[in-house]
């Protein structure tokens, strides 16, 4: 099929343009067009004489007046169909045009940095493809609204559609006589038709071409049915330049995100397996910047990170005090109305703030707002767009509130917050002054530990910092808090023992240690068990197959399918769980030490993924909600409002699940033992 296709991209252009160029010539139109050029008058009602000189160099001035005569009948407007397929025109070439001229530059390095072969360049095109897009699109529903407006006239008369009819254009290969077209007007028509339909589709059938090209090398399955019948629903809705424009923006993307899983895979991944793609299809990546183009962040958790959770916890503790101060309201002698999430949000992103960007940021209201609300964004737009076809995505998501707050806050925090600190740090770290140390932070890690120039570049450093701290720390943390505050709320009886536990291991709340931490086993298996009923997700472990695997019962898997785990029905099977509908909080106490523990990854428990891939921050968050809840636990009472019966229904973001954020929680302070 690819061969095929190649082949008629070339009988199309040659067939095409003989026809055009030979109709127009036995037409007359050239002789038009040279008459028109003779009586110095530009065409049209009232005729506007054309200057003597231009330039003053005769060559450009001769371009210039056949130009000014080509275009003149096109803008002036007494056509309204030629002046309608002109805009049409103008619109569909600059996508068609941009991808000509992209391709070029990526192919032929004629010119020192305009040859673009790497795919960290490669993403950069993104805002180039959304410019031709739109351009193509809002030119052809112009174009779409008035034809569907004057379907019925324009069939009526029928001798409009003359110049588009396979007779009127094949009359040289048939030795038919040449029919004059009688108006410069009617000759400019027909050859912006021609000019128009030979570029879309060529421009259609070579992106068509490469989009199948960069599937296959992706290991991708297309089915060419549905093929077809998105390419013809684009066609009718985008029309062909726009449609065009998509499949080189899908091809691009497709193609940068197999460079990137491609290296990253020899040192990370399963051989068969890939992560990135299903990452970028699940949340809608075009759209709501997600990176994926880099493993950075798997390093710098993997070897700075976790192992240096013990001297981090009192940091973390430190911030958490204070934070605990700024964010409860003053609830010392009356219940006061709270939204826990909101309030855990805030908690989790100032003590998570204090180990990835340093003491001299964490605090910045502006950055605790980008952290939280950069997550929320990402998932209201992923709301919007999974809903509607792909072939509208470009121009929804380019105007969605949600989208455009993901933009503003990444420029912020890229150019003003964080790109000036990773500046600042490397002009002392340049300057050799041997007092200077090296913040011990996440930040720092990065810079440290990027490998070449995209892991480097301060730009892509936040980007990632941004990402991973608001959607794999901040959100995921704050949510299993607020699963486990409803569940004691509406499971009281496991609260005390809790409380008991807590007061033991953590006798002075604000010395607490990584081994405090560490020690809390019912609360580990409280949080466990309230997991279990209460998934981040009913699946996990999202993969692509690389390549055609067969499974030890025989079950074949084509390369290209996408798989996943039903982390959640699995957590209530009766197979691997007893009594699952009961809620057992202290059901893994007795239990092996190491699958007790919040953080332990099994076949029955693969909401952090499995194995060597499981989620590899879920130590470091585990270590901050663990925190906060045992200080909430031991400071605070707290109960559901009078017209709140029973536990609050989750909600489900498709198989995401997410705890009611509405509620409101009432506290006090304890009047019993407490931290402080």
């Amino acid at each position: 099929m690819i061969s095929a296709l190649r082949y008629l991209i070339w009988l199309m252009a040659v067939t095409s343009f003989y026809m055009m160029y030979i109709s127009l010539f036995n037409n007359e139109f050239f002789d038009l067009l040279s008459q028109q050029l003779a009586t110095r008058m530009a065409p049209g009602e009232p005729p506007v004489a054309l200057l003597s000189e231009y330039t003053g160099l005769k060559a450009l001035d001769s371009i210039l007046e056949n130009t000014i005569i080509f275009f003149w009948p096109i803008s002036q407007g007494h056509h309204a169909g030629l002046s309608l397929l002109g805009l049409g025109f103008a619109g569909g070439m600059v996508g068609i045009w941009m991808i000509v001229v992209v391709h070029i530059c990526r192919t032929f390095s004629f010119i020192r940095g305009m040859a673009i072969p790497e795919a960290s360049a490669r993403r950069q095109l993104r805002s180039v493809y959304r410019f031709g897009f739109v351009c193509s699109y809002i030119c052809h529903m112009a174009w779409l609204s008035a034809f569907v407006a004057s379907t019925i006239q324009s069939f009526a008369q029928s001798h409009d559609l003359y110049s588009l009819r396979p007779y009127g254009v094949t009359f040289p290969l048939f030795n038919q006589p040449a029919d004059g077209l009688g108006a410069l007007e009617a000759g400019l028509y027909t050859f912006l038709q021609w000019d128009y339909g030979i570029a879309a589709v060529a421009t259609v059938v070579w992106s068509t071409d490469r989009y199948i090209q960069v599937c296959h090398r992706a290991g991708l399955e297309i089915s060419k049915s549905q093929l077809i019948r998105r390419l013809l629903g684009w066609m009718l809705i985008d029309g062909p330049s726009a449609t065009a424009v998509r499949l080189a923006w899908e091809s691009e993307d497709i193609s940068y995100l197999q460079d990137r899983v491609n290296r990253a895979f020899s040192r990370h991944c399963l051989s068969c397996f890939a992560t990135s793609i299903t990452t970028m299809q699940d949340h809608v990546g075009k759209y709501t910047t997600i990176l994926n183009d880099s493993h950075l962040h798997t390093e710098v958790i993997q070897k700075r990170l976790t192992p240096a959770i013990s001297r981090l916890v009192p940091r973390i503790i430190d911030e958490l005090g204070h934070g605990f101060q700024v964010e409860m309201p003053d609830c010392e002698h009356e219940w006061v109305p709270i939204k826990p999430y909101e309030l855990f949000l805030r908690l989790v992103a100032r003590s998570g703030a204090r180990v990835f960007v340093g003491p001299e940021i964490c605090r910045s209201e502006k950055w605790l707002t980008a952290s939280i609300d950069f997550t929320k964004n990402i998932f209201m737009t992923i709301a919007l767009l999974r809903p509607i076809p792909s072939f509208i995505h470009p121009i929804v998501g380019s105007i969605l509130p949600s989208s455009r707050s993901l933009d503003t806050q990444l420029r912020y925090v890229q150019d003003e917050l964080l790109g000036p600190e990773i500046a600042r740090r490397r002009q002392k770290e340049a300057s050799g002054d041997p007092d200077y140390e090296k913040p011990d932070d996440f930040l720092q890690w990065m810079m440290d530990l990027a490998q070449n120039d995209n892991e480097g570049d301060p730009r892509n450093i936040a980007h990632r910092l941004l990402g991973l701290t608001s959607m794999a720390v901040v959100h995921t943390s704050a949510m299993s808090i607020t699963h486990g505050l409803y569940d004691l709320i509406t499971m009281p009886r496991w609260l005390e023992p809790l409380r008991q536990e807590i007061q033991k291991v953590l006798p002075d709340w604000k010395s607490t240690t990584y081994s405090n931490l560490v020690a809390l086993r019912h609360l580990d298996s409280f949080l466990k068990e309230s997991q279990r009923f209460n998934p981040p997700g009913e699946l996990s472990f999202h993969r692509v197959v690389k390549k055609d695997l067969v499974l030890s019962d025989g079950l074949r898997l084509p390369k290209g399918t996408h798989i996943c785990m039903a982390s959640g029905p699995i957590g209530m099977d009766t197979t691997y769980i007893s009594n699952p509908d009961t809620f057992d909080a202290f059901r893994y106490v007795d239990g092996d030490k190491a699958q007790s523990q919040f953080v332990h990854t099994g076949a029955t428990s693969m909401h952090f993924g499995l194995g060597r891939y499981a989620c590899p921050g879920r130590f470091f968050a585990t270590f901050v909600l663990k925190a906060i809840l045992s200080r909430f636990l031991l400071d605070y009472e707290f109960r559901f409002g009078s017209d709140q019966v029973g536990r609050p229904k989750n909600m489900l973001l498709g198989d995401k699940i997410v705890p009611n954020t509405s509620t409101d929680v009432y506290v006090r302070r304890r009047t019993g033992p407490r931290t402080a």
